[in-house]
């Protein structure tokens, strides 16, 4: 996830507002998510240690 899609974090209520868009309607989606739930859904595209990705085939 790129960083200028987080168009806001409020430190007061834990919230981080973020947007993406969706390429089957072609619209802007706007988002708030809780922090920690935020980087959770972030953390899963880790991958795993040792985990090996092909570049190119």
């Amino acid at each position: 996830m790129a960083e200028n899609r987080i168009t806001e974090y409020n430190k007061e209520s834990n919230t981080v507002s973020w947007f993406y868009n969706d390429h089957k309607d072609e619209k802007r989606y706007d988002v708030t998510d809780n922090a920690i739930n935020f980087i959770n859904h972030l953390i899963i595209h880790i991958p795993d240690y040792h985990f090996l990705t092909t570049r190119y085939y």
